[in-house]
């Protein structure tokens, strides 16, 4: 490389970083969604499909599959969305977080977290022993039986 081509090559660097410069707010926010079993708090294992809605009126939406650890990791997109809903989307499993009541402020999910409602836990043994930090959102569901597998 000749001392022209190190000269020309060092300013492009030093105008792309000039230009990334300008841009700092252009990183997107992380949303984790935990899926967790409506009746033993434990994750729900292995991969199942999670979905996100954006805006009230859904006017978009992300789609993702959970990890080992029952999470999925969701970068929204620029501007953010004032409203999300969040929902599972496995055949295989019992939705504990019903999509109608999973509308919340992504400042607030953003901000500390937020445990949906489980219908599951009708007596309330699960309360207060799932936790959300900030960037958490945390739904439930659990495993058909085996006579609601035949339902479906």
């Amino acid at each position: 490389m000749t001392r022209f081509q190190r000269a020309r090559f060092a300013n492009v660097i030093v105008a792309a970083l000039g230009v990334a410069m300008l841009f700092p707010s252009c990183s997107a926010e992380d949303i984790r969604v935990r899926l967790v079993n409506g009746q033993t708090g434990e994750p729900v294992r292995g991969p199942q499909p999670v979905v996100l809605y954006l805006g009230r009126n859904h006017s978009a939406f992300l789609d993702g599959t959970t990890d080992i650890d029952g999470v999925a990791v969701f970068h929204l997109p620029d501007p953010l969305a004032e409203w999300i809903t969040a929902g599972q989307d496995s055949q295989i499993l019992y939705h504990c977080s019903p999509y109608q009541k999973n509308t919340f402020k992504t400042a607030e999910i953003l901000s500390r977290g937020v445990i949906a409602l489980n219908v599951c836990d009708s007596k309330g043994k699960l309360k207060g022993k799932v936790d959300a930090k900030p960037g958490d959102l945390v739904i439930f569901a659990r495993p058909l039986h085996w006579w609601e597998k035949g339902q479906w």
